[in-house]
């Protein structure tokens, strides 16, 4: 216990003037005749015993009288914490205003509620002290303290949100707030308030190095009994988009009611319902939806999912699920040819390209092909060079680790060291020793995606491709490759190895019919066909807010001067930064997109891309500390706490949910008996004015 003014002490110098008083009694006696001696010595001594007595009790009372009167002006306290100093209070305060808080309680919206309590934490405090208020949006207004007028305006204009943040990352962004606050006439009191319904998913602190001189006190809102529906993620059965082609499309919706569910989920492309399925989701359990659709146009397809005629929803947030991709018209395929005449391999390209429409073939040789338009295709097929130049192999390692895809076939008298140059700096792949031997393919590998859906069955003795002529494959670990097919002896034939954005398809055998019989074999379709299908631009689905920021882009020149997003659902767009870099585009955004939904990039006017944001799943996991009523108390989350970096500087209040708010003095300025004090002095002085006339 402290005293608030300890320089009343020197007050209680006047206890000494009862004891004065008391000592020199000048009260006149008056005289009493007695007929019988005897009997008045006894009246004498009785009456003389009972007056010391009364003034004794007379004394005490009045000099617990003038105690308790120098204590109330003294004001006695127990501080709020043991590093409560005299001086300022500077005072953050954190209010949750994610989705859950925006549900109702027993008492109210939480949201409401936490707004209350915040505003009640301002009154609490001198109007000369400063408040931050910070919510989960970071918005940088919130980052700059303020006075209490303007703190509980905002608080005022505080609004839901869909962004998560955790406690780490509150308590960096408080701390960093408060970290340049001092004052060079007083010392300043810092104090942190964190209101939220505290998820388990939100008390995580990242390492986070705290700052002793912060007091952290915690106020909880309890949930009660909100489950939810939602869709958690989404994902295509195949990586190929194609027009007039059924996609199979997933999504994992999770049910955290304690009853099985019926629920329909309703697909939109480009603003235009395509499908409405419905299911039947167990009680606490996990379901993925299998969606069929049909895209009969090419180009961006802006796509959303939404659950929809579920009986009695208690929760609705991310019911919608957005995401966007890509359709070509037609996928761009090069062929560069090291031989300048007419080959076996070139008819064998052309015969099979130029056939599907889905394909645009061009043909180019080491003297006719501009190396600076190779980012303008899709797939590049490499075949019948013998050497490698450095020009070639700097523009293929480009066009590969900026989005493209490349089918290496060497020539027959390939010089290994030039190919292994390029391939040393796609992976750790190498080209060995050539092998004149017969040797026939023994396993294909058709679970790679390459043959996703392409084989019905597959026959014990099936017909696979002969090898003539063929260079033994290098693969490591390291290097991710995945073998397709592979030969009798264990060495790779056909090897796929993913390179940063791109993909390398590399073949042992030449693209002729004197290295093996594969251009003939019916192996050779599906598997071309197949790389330049998944060769296509193959964009992320969807990204999340306050995640990711970073949009990568189909392969093009852009500049921001002439982009904008703009969102398909209201008026909002902005003008985004651009990053080019090996020959990939990528777009900016940091934190200016906030509301889940489906964005277009427009370039001079003209679409040129899409993309889509969720909101993070994080927050519908409806997870909380519980209230336990016989512990009075949020024993797990204290549990969780004491084993977090925060330790033990902290403090739980229980009650900020009520229907008025917490009262917060004591936890703002300490417990204060000044009052009580006061209260004592009315008590002791009608014990004496009793005591004096009823003690006769």
């Amino acid at each position: 216990m402290k005293l608030l003014y300890p320089e009343f002490l020197w007050a209680l110098t006047a206890l000494a003037v009862p004891v004065i008083i008391h000592l020199f009694n000048f009260r006149k006696f008056k005289k009493v005749y007695f007929s019988n001696l005897s009997l008045l010595k006894e009246v004498k001594l009785e009456t003389k015993s009972k007056s010391q007595l009364k003034h004794l009790v007379v004394l005490l009372i009045r000099m617990l009288t003038i105690t308790c009167l120098v204590l109330a002006f003294a004001q006695p306290y127990v501080p709020a914490s043991e590093q409560e100093i005299q001086g300022a209070h500077v005072v953050s305060v954190y209010i949750d205003n994610s989705q859950s808080m925006d549900t109702r309680g027993e008492n109210g919206y939480l949201l409401e509620l936490a707004k209350e309590q915040a505003i009640a934490i301002a009154n609490s405090y001198e109007p000369t002290d400063e408040f931050q208020l910070l919510t989960n949006d970071f918005e940088g207004r919130h980052q700059r303290i303020v006075n209490r007028e303007r703190f509980i305006q905002q608080v005022e204009e505080v609004e839901p949100s869909y962004a998560v943040r955790t406690l780490g990352q509150v308590y960096m962004r408080q701390s960093d707030a408060l970290m340049n606050v001092s004052n060079e006439e007083q010392q300043i009191n810092k104090s942190l308030y964190w209101l939220s319904d505290f998820q388990k998913n939100m008390v995580v602190f990242e390492q986070s190095k705290l700052d002793s001189s912060l007091s952290t006190y915690i106020m909880p809102y309890t949930q009660v009994g909100k489950k939810n529906l939602y869709i958690d993620s989404i994902w295509f059965d195949s990586p190929v988009r194609k027009v007039d082609q059924e996609e199979l499309l997933y999504a994992r919706v999770i049910n955290q009611n304690p009853d099985s569910i019926e629920f329909s989920i309703e697909v939109s492309i480009n603003d235009q319902q395509r499908k409405n399925a419905k299911f039947t989701i167990r009680a606490n359990d996990e379901l993925e939806c299998l969606i069929p659709y049909t895209v009969y146009e090419p180009g961006i397809q802006n796509a959303a999912l939404s659950i929809a005629n579920y009986p009695d929803p208690d929760l609705t947030f991310d019911d919608h699920f957005y995401f966007s991709y890509h359709i070509e018209g037609q996928i761009k395929v090069l062929y560069l040819s090291g031989n300048t005449e007419v080959s076996d391999s070139i008819g064998y390209v052309q015969n099979l390209f130029r056939r599907n429409e889905m394909f645009a073939l061009s043909v180019k040789t080491p003297s006719t092909v501009d190396y600076s338009t190779l980012k303008e295709n899709h797939l590049v097929i490499v075949s019948d060079f013998d050497q490698l130049t450095s020009g070639l192999s700097s523009e293929l390692t480009s066009f590969i680790r900026g989005g493209g895809s490349v089918a290496l076939f060497p020539g027959a008298k390939a010089n290994i060291n030039s190919y292994n140059s390029m391939l040393a700096s796609l992976g750790n792949v190498q080209i060995t020793n050539q092998d004149t031997s017969k040797v026939g393919v023994t396993e294909l590998y058709t679970n790679h995606p390459i043959y996703h859906h392409v084989f019905d069955k597959i026959p014990q003795n099936v017909d696979l491709p002969e090898v003539f002529n063929h260079f033994n494959l290098m693969t490591s670990s390291t290097s991710g490759a995945q073998h397709l097919m592979e030969l009798q002896n264990g060495s790779p034939f056909l090897t796929y190895i993913p390179v940063e954005k791109g993909k390398l398809f590399l073949c042992a055998s030449p693209l002729d019919k004197n290295a093996s019989n594969f251009p003939k074999h019916a192996l050779f379709v599906p598997t071309m066909l197949r790389i330049g299908e998944i060769s296509q631009s193959n964009l992320q689905l969807y990204y999340t807010i306050g995640k990711e920021s970073e949009i990568e882009l189909p392969p093009g020149n852009y500049t921001s001067e002439k982009m904008i997003v703009q969102s398909n659902v209201d008026d909002f767009e902005f003008i985004p930064e651009i990053r080019n870099s090996n020959g990939t585009s990528t777009l900016l955004v940091y934190d200016q997109i906030n509301a889940a939904g489906n964005y277009t990039v427009l370039m001079d006017g003209k679409s040129i891309s899409g993309f889509s944001f969720n909101n993070s799943r994080i927050e519908s996991v409806m997870d909380f500390f519980a209230y336990d009523a016989d512990e009075e108390g949020y024993p797990e989350l204290e549990q969780t706490l004491d084993e977090s970096p925060l330790f033990d500087r902290y403090k739980i209040f229980t009650g900020a949910d009520s229907s008025a708010p917490l009262d917060v003095m004591e936890i703002a300025k300490g417990v204060r008996y000044w009052t009580w004090c006061l209260l004592g002095v009315l008590l002791l002085l009608a014990m004496e004015i009793l005591l004096l006339r009823l003690w006769k």
